[in-house]
C-alpha cells in the first residue's frame, strides 16, 4: 500500500509492505529456505521541513537465500554495507531535511539539507553475550535532478566508523530500503 506523494522527497503519505518468499526445503540442512519482510514508512511536513519515519523487520534462513544484511548511507550509516548480517534484523530511521533552494526547472528541483538518525541490530543476539544496538547518524545535502535525487553526505555509527557518501537514486524504493 502506497500513498506517498513523492519517492524521492515525501511529505506526506504512507508506504507499508509485506512479503514472504518461500524457497523450499534444503534437504542436506533440514531447513526451510524463506525470507519475509515487513515495512512502514511515513511521511510528514512541518513548515520548510520535510522528512520520513521508516521500520523494517526482516526474517529469512539463510541456508536458501542471500544474507540479510545492514550497513552504508541510511542504513547505519558510517558502517560499511553488509557490515551487520543475520537471519532477524530490525532497523529503523528519522529522516528530516529543509529546503534550501530551488533549481531551474531545466536543472531539477529542491536543493535540501537534513539530517538522520538511525538504529538497528539483529534480532537473534538478544540474549546473547555482548549483543547491542547499532545507533547511526547522518548530514547530508540532498539534490533533485532530472536523473534522480543525488546525496552527499557524511554518517556515522557509534562504535563501528564514518564514511562520506555519494549516492544516486531514491532511498525509498523497495529493494534499496534495506539490502
Amino acid at each position: 500500500v502506497d500513498t506517498l506523494d513523492s519517492l524521492a522527497f515525501p511529505t506526506r503519505g504512507s508506504l507499508l509492505m509485506v512479503s514472504y518468499e518461500n524457497f523450499g526445503r534444503d534437504r542436506d540442512l533440514q531447513r526451510q529456505g524463506y525470507m519475509a519482510r515487513y515495512d512502514g514508512l511515513v511521511g510528514f511536513s512541518n513548515g520548510p521541513w520535510a522528512g520520513h519515519v521508516y521500520a523494517v523487520g526482516l526474517q529469512g534462513s539463510l541456508a536458501r537465500s542471500l544474507p540479510l544484511s545492514l550497513g552504508g548511507f541510511l542504513r547505519l550509516s558510517g558502517a560499511p554495507i553488509g557490515a551487520i548480517v543475520g537471519e532477524r534484523l530490525l532497523f529503523g530511521r528519522a529522516v528530516a531535511a529543509r529546503e534550501v533552494r530551488r533549481l531551474s526547472p531545466a536543472l531539477g528541483g529542491a536543493v535540501r539539507i537534513g539530517l538522520s538518525l538511525e538504529s538497528g541490530r539483529d534480532i537473534d543476539d538478544f540474549n546473547k553475550a555482548g549483543s547491542r544496538t547499532f545507533l547511526a547518524a547522518s548530514a547530508f545535502t540532498a539534490i533533485e535532478t532530472r536523473f534522480g535525487p543525488v546525496y552527499l553526505a557524511v554518517g556515522r555509527t557509534r562504535d563501528v566508523g564514518t564514511a562520506v557518501y555519494l549516492y544516486l537514486g531514491s532511498v525509498l524504493l523497495p529493494n534499496g530500503l534495506v539490502r
